[in-house]
């Protein structure tokens, strides 16, 4: 038994850096893809015992949907040779509008690594982000950044405790920079790869948000467990925004699913792959549209491979090329029921989870290198 202990690490020892990677890592996932643990309600499946409420999601008496588009995140991966940049402490998401997102006007956070050609510049968008800091596992969660020009501060509110850090190895990733909700900047991402035509099925929940004066219950405290908050303007009589819906199971941190049995009249090829991930997963609630629009949220670069693969964009209305992926996506939506058991201990519903668990994810890996 000891001798063959020796060969194996002596076998190790001969790998390339490359190999050692490739070996230690045959039986758990990247995190970069697919973050945290796999006890993460992004990574637990629907159960078998889930009790499913019908909304009815643009269906009278609601409106049927303007527009469906998708709410672009960032996953920034920073390493030891990035430049120090200044981090200040500031976001907005209307007026001023335009080039004033990149007047500095908030306080000095830290200096922190950053890519120096990465540019964020979708004005008056959420753009949640997470930084990958070089350890290869913590993150930094925050919003909105926006970073102007290459070399230029990074500008975006300081999150603090369990929203503001986290961990994609060795985290939950429940909590993070949505201002609305509360919950994670990357966990339920649909991430680069996932919707092409050739990919596997999607292995973890979604985040999707609905107009909040339709559908937001209007009675506090404006959130259900996982989220920790609602909106600022949630109960506000003179916000002509504020919560306007009268479902009590429907508010900031709601599990969306579409029962495993129901049957989705679905045309294209990315809707089914959405109908997938929400029969299986499902999809957190996590903020506000803000107009009368269906959105699930994808990280920076899904669009462009979505248009190139399908000859199509993402954000998508009734008419024109991608007609009918609109018309799927309101199937999607109007199927869609609310998991009303979700629970810290009952993620999913509880009971046999409709999927097997997740690997666990790999470890960073640090091989010290002697020549």
């Amino acid at each position: 038994m000891k001798t063959k202990w020796i060969w194996f690490v002596l076998f190790l020892n001969c790998l390339s850096i490359e190999g050692k990677e490739k070996f230690a890592r045959a039986d758990c996932r990247d995190a970069r893809t697919r973050p945290f643990l796999s006890t993460s309600i992004w990574n637990t499946a629907i159960g078998s015992n889930a009790i499913f409420h019908y909304p009815g999601i643009f269906r009278s008496p609601y409106p049927f949907p303007d527009s469906f588009f998708a709410d672009t995140e960032y996953f920034i991966v920073t390493s030891e040779n990035d430049p120090w940049t200044p981090w200040y402490n500031q976001g907005w998401w209307n007026n001023p509008s335009g080039e004033a997102h990149c007047n500095v006007t908030g306080k000095f956070v830290d200096n922190i690594r950053f890519p120096f050609n990465v540019t964020i510049r979708a004005f008056g968008n959420n753009n949640v982000a997470a930084f990958l800091l070089p350890d290869n596992h913590s993150i930094i969660n925050t919003h909105p950044v926006y970073r102007c020009t290459p070399g230029s501060p990074v500008l975006s509110l300081l999150e603090r405790g369990v929203e503001g850090k986290d961990d994609i190895v060795y985290g939950n990733g429940t909590w993070g920079a949505y201002g609305g909700s509360g919950l994670s900047s990357i966990g339920g991402t649909i991430r680069l790869g996932e919707l092409l035509p050739d990919s596997p099925p999607i292995q973890h929940a979604l985040k999707m948000q609905l107009f909040a004066k339709d559908y937001y219950y209007d009675q506090r405290p404006g959130f259900i467990w996982p989220a920790l908050r609602c909106d600022g303007y949630a109960f506000n009589p003179n916000d002509s925004y504020r919560y306007g819906g009268q479902d009590k199971y429907l508010s900031p941190g709601s599990l969306f699913a579409i029962p495993s049995n129901s049957t989705v009249n679905l045309t294209t090829v990315p809707a089914k792959k959405l109908l997938f991930a929400l029969q299986n997963y499902g999809a957190y609630l996590v903020a506000d549209t803000y107009r009368n629009r269906g959105t699930f949220n994808a990280e920076h670069g899904v669009l462009d491979e979505f248009q190139a693969a399908y000859g199509y964009a993402f954000d998508t209305v009734s008419t024109g090329p991608g007609a009918a992926w609109f018309a799927d996506l309101v199937n999607l939506f109007q199927a869609l029921h609310i998991v009303i058991n979700n629970s810290e201990n009952t993620i999913g519903g509880g009971g046999i989870p409709l999927q097997p668990p997740q690997p666990p994810p790999c470890p960073p890996i640090s091989f010290s290198h002697k020549s």
